[in-house]
Order: C-alpha cells, then structure tokens, then sequence
C-alpha cells in the first residue's frame, strides 16, 4: 500500500525501496526499468540484499548490458559470479575500470581470468599498453611477489633512464616495504 501511494505522488524511488522491502521485487524491477530509474534499484539491491541473490544482479546486469553501460553492467556480473562476462565489459568500458578488474581478478583467483587481464594490461587485446604501475597492482594483488617485484624495477629503471632518480627510488622503497 506504502509503494503503491509513494508511486502515484510520484516518489518513484521511494516505491521501489517499498517494493523491494516487501518482497516484491518484480514489480519495483518493472517500475525501474520503464521510469529510468534502475541505478536507483540497483543501489537500494547493494543495500539490503546479500551478494548471494545471483538472480537479481544477473538481471540488473542484462538490463544494463542492454543499455550498452558496460561498466554497471560488469559490476553486477561480478556479483552475478559471472566473472568472465564482467571481465569482457569492464574491459569494453575502458582504462577507468582497472581497478575494479584487478579487485575482481584477484578475488576470484582464476587463470583465465589472470590471463586475460594480463594480457589487455601489456595491450596484446588493443595494442595500447597500459601503465606498468597496474600490472604491477594485479600480481601484487594476486599475490605474484616474484612478478610484481620484477615489475616495479622495471619501472624504477625507466623512471631513471628520463632523469626522475628521485620517483624511482620511492618506487623501490615502497615496493621493499609493501612486499616486507
């Protein structure tokens, strides 16, 4: 009754929070989807549902995927335990979701998946290399010491080759303390 008097004063996010509190979920997704509100419905889910209701974040994320957002789109598939489709679109969506592949990538701990990201960090997927600091991020994160290890000298010897001894030097301290 509360979601039905909040939609019809217009409070479109306040019925769809009813709905969902209520258990009527499917109506708050149809209410979501044909009022543009489904970032809305898709927080209010993060909020009061656990990661273990695969179903819903499987169709927020089709929902999104629809509407060509690829990174909503992937975070839901993350939690949809969809990793390798949430994998593809975060890389579809670009250098600003790397973080959340490397976070995702190294929950999940799968070799494909490493595999992957690896490869689209040293630009074998769109021969564009990412900076080296990422990859060094991802086989810190998986735990990979040797890796990230020779990573970061890697990039400390770049940085003293164009003059910047100073950066390098706090590249290789900080990775001393981080792998300490």
């Amino acid at each position: 009754m509360i979601a039905d008097f909040c939609e019809t004063k217009g409070a479109k996010k306040e019925a769809i929070e009813f709905l969902i509190l209520g258990n009527k979920r499917e109506n708050a997704f149809v209410i979501a989807q044909s009022h543009q509100e489904m970032d809305e419905y898709a927080k209010i889910v993060l909020e009061h549902l656990t990661d273990k209701e695969v179903d819903e974040h499987l169709r927020i994320a089709q929902y999104y995927e629809g509407k060509s957002q690829w990174g909503k789109a992937a975070r839901h598939y993350d939690k949809s335990e969809q990793y390798s489709k949430a994998l593809k679109l975060f890389i579809a969506e670009g250098e600003a979701m790397i973080p959340s592949m490397i976070d995702m990538v190294a929950k999940v701990k799968m070799d494909s998946l490493t595999h992957e990201l690896v490869d689209y960090l040293m630009g074998e997927t769109d021969n564009m290399p990412k900076e080296p600091q990422w990859t060094f991020k991802l086989y810190r994160a998986i735990g990979n010491v040797g890796q990230a290890v020779k990573i970061a000298v890697n990039i400390a010897t770049q940085e003293q080759e164009l003059g910047n001894y100073k950066y390098a030097h706090e590249i290789l301290v900080d990775t001393y303390k981080d792998i300490r």
